[in-house]
């Protein structure tokens, strides 16, 4: 059983693409332009999530998927869940995080997070702590 909520990131990427071309300050558009460019490669990183997790749990029988839930966090905020999969075999709800990075991903013995590509080094949020809030949600 699969439920779906494709349209949030898309929609989004859509409306930041007509505010870049159109009523974006011209020094603001670089910036813009690079945070377009990352949400685009997360949906794509979410798109091939989804694929998979419906190629393998899609049609199979006591489990339900559902991709890209958005819940009230109970504090004026909003918990977004990229995937979710409910096991009625098993009694277990599992929670994944999709992301997409395209250099080679570290994590420490203190949960720090980071992404080199060559020589850079970015670091990036924890998303073992992201699915951990998530599950408080």
């Amino acid at each position: 059983m699969l439920f779906s909520n494709e349209g949030t990131l898309a929609d989004d990427i859509a409306y930041l693409e007509g505010f870049h071309d159109t009523d974006c300050p011209d020094q603001d558009k670089p910036r813009l332009r690079k945070h377009i460019d990352n949400l685009t490669r997360g949906a794509m990183g979410e798109r091939f999530s989804t694929h998979v997790l419906n190629r393998h749990f899609g049609n199979a029988k006591g489990h339900a998927l559902i991709h890209n839930l958005r819940i009230a966090d109970g504090a004026n905020g909003f918990a977004q869940f990229d995937h979710i999969l409910l096991s009625a075999s098993s009694r277990t709800i599992s929670i994944f995080e999709s992301k997409a990075y395209g250099g080679k991903l570290s994590c420490n013995a203190h949960d720090e997070w980071t992404v080199f590509y060559g020589a850079k080094r970015v670091e990036i949020p924890s998303p073992v702590q992201q699915a951990r809030l998530q599950r408080e949600a």
